[in-house]
Parts: structure tokens; sequence; C-alpha cells
């Protein structure tokens, strides 16, 4: 959903190129049918993206890693140590949040509902993430 929402919102800037990885995701599978679902509910399409590890290259390249949870965060780090300096807390740049509320809920097996949640509270962020992406 990440994925979905940032490039909804840079449409048409060829500068900036988005993809999402996990340290735990499998190859080329589908988004969920309620991910696609609460996406289409903001018009934007989901369904030819697919999931893909985490790799070297990928940090490598990268000039700005957004992790959903301090979870991810630690993982991240333990794994890609070199991507410190890089690798955020997507919700981490909101200036009128507590430090718990940083986090992105996990909808994974939840319901629709759930999974509305976390569109919107990666949604909220798209603001102060696209500042930070300005800043390269």
């Amino acid at each position: 959903m990440a994925e979905g929402l940032l490039k909804h919102r840079i449409e048409g800037q060829e500068n900036v190129s988005v993809q999402s990885a996990g340290l735990a995701a499998g190859t080329g599978l589908p988004p969920s049918e309620h991910a696609v679902s609460v996406m289409n509910e903001l018009g934007i399409d989901i369904t030819n993206q697919a999931s893909q590890p985490l790799t070297e290259k990928l940090i490598r390249e990268a000039d700005l890693l957004f992790v959903m949870t301090y979870g991810h965060l630690d993982s991240m780090l333990m794994h890609f140590p070199e991507a410190s300096e890089k690798t955020f807390l997507v919700r981490q740049f909101i200036t009128d949040t507590k430090l718990s509320n940083f986090e992105v809920s996990d909808p994974i097996g939840q319901s629709i509902n759930i999974y509305r949640r976390c569109r919107d509270e990666i949604a909220e962020a798209m603001d102060s993430v696209l500042e930070q992406i300005k800043k390269i």
C-alpha cells in the first residue's frame, strides 16, 4: 500500500523511483485482496504490484528506505547496518505525532477495517516522506 500511495503522489516525476520490498517477503506475490480493495477506494490500482525480498542491491541503490515498525527498523539495521544513515520509520517525520504513533499497524490477516487504518496511517505520512525526498 505504501508503494501505491507514494507512486500516486509522485506521478509524473521521472526523477523518483519507488519500490517496496520486505525482509521476509517472497518473490512475485500479489497484494492481498483487502489491500487492493482499500486502495481502490482511493482510486489507486495496486493489482500489478508484486512482492520482492529486500536485497543488498536494492539497499545500495536506494537514497532513502522507509520501514513501518521499530521491529522492522531493528531487523533492517541488523541485516544491513550500512543502511543506517538512510533508513527511517515512514511516520517518523510527521511533526505532530507522538513517538508512540510512529509505527504503522500490521494488517496481515486482519479485517478490511484494519487495512483501511493501515492505509490511512501510511497516507498521513506521505507529505513528510515527500519532504524528505525533496532534500536529496
